[in-house]
């Protein structure tokens, strides 16, 4: 196999893993809004609300792993660049671990603020806050 049929492959793995990751992030974001409507209904139907909050915790949950994912995949695309950068004469090592500097570069942080969970999560959080602030004024009294 030539120099330029194994960096190939070695792109194709990378973006493989990549995929994966996204993926997974769109998993999260599923789970995130799953739990929010079933949250919103069981507390609305058993005038419990404190399921609300509840709901907001697992939101919470799922925004942090959303994170984790998106800042992996971060990462992954970062190995791609490097390594489609890369001239056709330099050997494949076929490795795909993220080096210390890829991580130190993207945080759990670079998750947590993207436009990608920013946008939906805040909101979602929002919204538990205030349904439960109506439950609780409207089933309390």
């Amino acid at each position: 196999m030539k120099n330029g049929e194994k960096r190939v492959k070695h792109l194709e793995m990378i973006q493989a893993v990549i995929t994966r990751m996204a993926s997974s992030s769109a998993l999260m974001k599923n789970y995130a809004l799953g739990t929010f409507t079933m949250g919103a209904g069981l507390s609305r139907f058993l005038q419990a609300p404190e399921i609300m909050l509840a709901s907001a915790g697992l939101v919470v949950s799922f925004w942090f792993l959303d994170s984790k994912y998106l800042q992996q995949e971060k990462w992954f695309r970062d190995i791609y660049n490097a390594e489609r950068k890369k001239p056709d004469t330099e050997p494949v090592n076929f490795a795909i671990t993220p080096t210390p500097e890829i991580i130190k570069k993207t945080n759990l942080c670079y998750g947590l603020k993207s436009w990608a969970t920013r946008w939906l999560y805040v909101p979602v959080l929002v919204i538990c806050c205030l349904l439960w602030l109506s439950f609780h004024s409207k089933f309390s009294s």
